[in-house]
This record gives structure tokens, C-alpha cells and sequence, in this order.
């Protein structure tokens, strides 16, 4: 398949239209990437597929794997059960092709392994391929077992300088709830349960129901628990970049500005990115050029998947607040029932994410068709996360006291790739290869601290240093 040439045809007028679509013989010469190297379409024997860029940015949304949903044959992306603000859809390519272990990509980003496909923003990315065969585990080994998503960034150009923006903000509602029994129809039903529990006989309201049930019912006031759950969410996202050069030096600067406030109260997202590429010709036979990127973000979230399951589940009877105005932690008066909002507004989880690349590349041009370049990398990344319960939070309620856990994990990792590429063209053949040799290496720590019985909430997590009980954590 090598695709058709676009057409516009006017409708005005007509009632029969016939449209004869022309094959596109130009794809043919199109370079894609391949893994250490790049190659022509029509020179491509294995499942590369392309996606074009400028329609993905088009998506209102901050997740990079949301943004290629659809965009390729056999890229099926779904999203998670953490589909909160800073939240990340799963990536599969070709279905699921492990019961037990990983099913995801990995992601190359200029040549280099990175640990997720929003580590770039995606505002920078030039170029993404999709492999999905056996010819990704021949370039990048068992790892690729589940295919790769090649991406590579924009460059700077010669030429004069350009600034540009862009931007937009946004709110977010949501459109449809889920279908869940109206109030009329949950009182039939456990009156309907009560039956099936009873020898089949009906009991009275004063059996089946609580007192708050009871108080409910009488008053016809019932809660609609989505609607106590969400609120109008806002996003936005700005980019601003720099491109420059001349004929032997060039530059692409850029930084972005991400925020995303949840449909559910107390989550949100805040991301800043910068990244810097270089490109530097030294003589005709030597150049050499440059990748770095820093990415910073904190997302806020209680546990949106469990708060969103206990709000469709929950009981519409009762009442969400006590006469003191207050959140009734049962608001059906029954031990089973928790009020959903309680861990909204009593409970905490913050995680902070810091990502760091630097790439290094030098191209050595030995002779006409035979070239050589060293790539070496470092990758950091750094997570924190504090997660704390209050006394009154869900967690508190057993106990009278607070609990929460700090962790850290830190990883470094380095490559260095050593790569010599023969091209070479004579009389009406081509003949090319790549040898590569790679290296690298993976140090990762972690440490975790987990305390309960924490005698008061007035320092929150940091208060864990008079826990009563204190778990400390180390691996590495």
C-alpha cells in the first residue's frame, strides 16, 4: 500500500458523485526513521507506520499517548483506571502480548530510551514512528518484545531567528453520567432485596430502611452523588519557542506550560517543561550536536478511580452533611455506606516527578558512504510522593488518628552507542547496513517511610516523626 493523492470535490448541485482516487507513487521516497537509522519508504520491508504531528497537537489534552489514539493501524490505546489529571493512557501495539508481564512500548526519543511518552512535550516532536514487528526486537532486543514508538524532536534551522507561541485555555464537563437507578427505583429495589432475604414476604420500611433512609424518603430529598462529586475543570497549556541558525550552527529553544484542574474537587496537574537541541558543524567531515530536556510536574489526586466507583455505588438516601453542617461519614446511617467526599477533602496525595536528558552526539564522515557516530546519554529521573490521612479521612476512622507515607526513588542511567552506517549507491543498486555497539547502565534507589497512629493533623505528613508505629523502607 503506498496511498492516494487527496482530492476536493464540490457537492453543489450534484446528486450522483464518482471519485477516482489516484495512487501516490511520492510516499515512496518519504525517510522514515528506523530505530539507529533512517531509510526510504519504498526501501522499508517491515510495519513502520507514521503519524503526522500536526494533526495529533490538534487533541485538547495533555497526554501524548491520548493524542496518537487513532492516528495509526494496530496502536490501540486505552485509558487507565488513574485517569485523573496527570494521568496516562496504556499503549499497546498489535493487542496484549503478555498474560503476566509488561504490555507496553518502550519509547526512543532522539535515539535515546526514555520512561515515558510524556517525558517530551509534545509541542517538540518532529517525527513519530510506530514499529511494530519483529523488526524492532532486531534493533533494540527483547525490551522491544512489545514494540517501539520512535520519536524525534524538532531542530533548529538556518535562516533568521523565530519566536512563536502557542496556546489555549479551556473547561472541561462532563457530558454524561453514568446510568445509574433514580432514587424511586433504588427504593423498590432494596425493598425488592429485603424480599429475597425475608421468605418472600415484603417488611416494613422500618425493617429495610434506616433512620436517614426513612427521613429521605418521607422528605423526598435524595442525593445525586456525581453531581455532589464533580465541578467544572479547567486546562490550558502554552508554548513558547525559538529556532535560529546559521549555515554551521543551529538552535531550537522552547518551553512549555501545562495545567490541568480536575472535574473532581482536589485534583490537578502542573507541568513545565524546557528543552534545548543543538546542531554544530565543525569542518565537512566533523560535526556535532546536542539534546537536553527538563521536565518538572505535580499532580494532586485522592484516588479518582475509587471516589468515582464509590459515587455510582453509593446509596441516594441519607444525607451528605450532618446538621452541623458537616460531612456525615455514613450518610445512610449504615456501618457499609461511606460517604465518597470524605477522602475528597480529608485525605491527600501528592506526587512530584523530575525528569532530566542530556544527549551528546559526534558524526564522523570517513569517506563518501561511510560514517560514524558516538551517542551518549544521561537520563535522570526523581519521583516524591506524600500521601496522608487524616483523622477524619476513611483511613482515620478506625483508629481516632492520622496516617500517611513519604517516598523517594531516584534513577540514573547511562548509554553510550557506538554506530557505523555503510550507504552506498553504484549503477542501479543500493547497498546499506549499520553495526552498532551499545552500552549502558541502570542505578535505581528507593526509600519509603510509613507511619500510623499520628497524634495530631496540624503538620500532615511531616508529623510522622511522632507516628506511634514507623515503617522505614530501603532498596536499591
Amino acid at each position: 500500500y503506498i496511498g492516494y493523492n487527496p482530492q476536493e470535490v464540490s457537492v453543489v448541485g450534484k446528486t450522483h458523485i464518482t471519485v477516482k482516487l489516484v495512487e501516490d507513487s511520492q510516499v515512496l521516497d518519504d525517510v522514515v526513521v528506523v530505530g539507529y537509522g533512517v531509510m526510504k519508504k519504498s526501501d522499508v520491508i517491515s510495519s513502520v507506520t507514521t503519524i503526522k504531528t500536526d494533526k495529533m497537537t490538534k487533541s485538547a489534552t495533555l497526554d501524548v499517548a491520548e493524542m496518537l489514539r487513532g492516528k495509526a493501524a494496530g496502536l490501540k490505546i486505552t485509558t487507565s483506571e488513574n485517569a485523573g489529571p496527570g494521568g496516562k493512557a496504556d499503549i499497546q501495539i498489535r493487542g496484549t502480548n503478555s498474560i503476566s508481564g509488561g504490555t507496553s512500548p518502550i519509547v526512543v526519543a532522539d535515539g535515546v530510551v526514555i520512561g515515558s511518552i510524556n517525558d517530551v512535550n509534545p509541542n517538540d516532536i518532529a517525527s513519530v514512528e510506530v514499529l511494530k514487528d519483529a523488526a524492532a526486537q532486531a534493533i533494540y532486543g527483547a525490551r522491544a518484545a512489545n514494540g517501539v514508538i520512535l520519536l524525534t524532536t524538532k531542530r533548529g534551522s538556518a535562516g533568521q531567528a523565530n519566536v512563536s507561541y502557542n496556546g489555549y485555555y479551556g473547561i472541561q464537563n462532563v457530558d454524561r453520567n453514568f446510568d445509574v437507578y433514580s432514587p424511586e427505583e433504588f427504593v423498590k429495589y432494596k425493598r425488592e432485596a429485603y424480599l429475597t432475604t425475608n421468605n418472600n414476604q415484603y417488611g416494613e420500611d422500618s425493617e429495610v430502611f434506616s433512620q436517614l433512609e426513612l427521613e429521605s424518603i418521607r422528605n423526598g430529598q435524595y442525593i445525586d452523588w456525581q453531581k455532589e462529586l464533580m465541578r467544572t475543570g479547567t486546562i490550558q497549556n502554552h508554548d513558547l519557542t525559538l529556532t535560529a541558525g546559521g549555515e554551521k550552527t543551529k538552535v531550537f529553544v522552547s518551553g512549555n506550560f501545562m495545567r490541568q484542574t480536575g472535574v473532581v474537587p482536589s485534583t490537578d496537574f502542573t507541568k513545565g517543561q524546557l528543552r534545548f537541541n543543538l546542531d554544530q558543524e565543525i569542518t565537512s567531515w566533523l560535526s556535532f550536536g546536542l539534546n537536553s530536556s527538563l521536565s518538572i510536574s505535580t499532580t494532586n489526586d485522592p484516588g479518582v478511580a475509587g471516589l468515582l466507583r464509590d459515587a455510582v455505588t453509593c446509596s441516594p438516601l441519607g444525607s451528605v452533611y450532618d446538621a452541623d453542617g458537616n460531612l456525615n461519614m455514613h450518610p445512610t446511617g449504615l456501618q457499609e455506606n461511606w460517604n465518597p467526599l470524605i477522602d475528597i477533602y480529608e485525605k491527600s496525595v501528592v506526587k512530584k516527578n523530575r525528569n532530566d536528558l542530556v544527549s551528546l552526539f559526534v558524526d564522523f564522515k570517513i569517506y563518501k558512504g561511510l560514517s560514524f557516530r558516538v551517542n551518549a546519554s544521561r537520563r535522570s529521573w526523581g519521583y516524591k510522593g506524600e500521601t496522608y490521612n487524616t483523622a477524619n479521612s476513611k483511613a482515620g476512622s478506625y483508629t481516632g488518628m492520622g496516617s500517611g507515607s513519604i517516598k523517594n526513588q531516584d534513577l540514573d542511567e547511562w548509554t553510550i552507542d557506538n554506530i557505523l552506517t555503510h550507504d552506498n549507491r553504484f549503477s542501479k543498486h543500493h547497498l546499506s547496513g549499520t553495526l552498532i555497539q551499545s552500552w549502558n547502565e541502570r542505578n535505581q534507589h528507593t526509600n519509603q517511610m510509613v507511619g500510623s497512629l499520628i497524634p495530631n493533623d496540624l503538620l500532615g505528613v511531616y508529623g510522622i516523626e511522632a507516628a506511634e508505629k514507623v515503617i522505614p523502607t530501603l532498596s536499591a
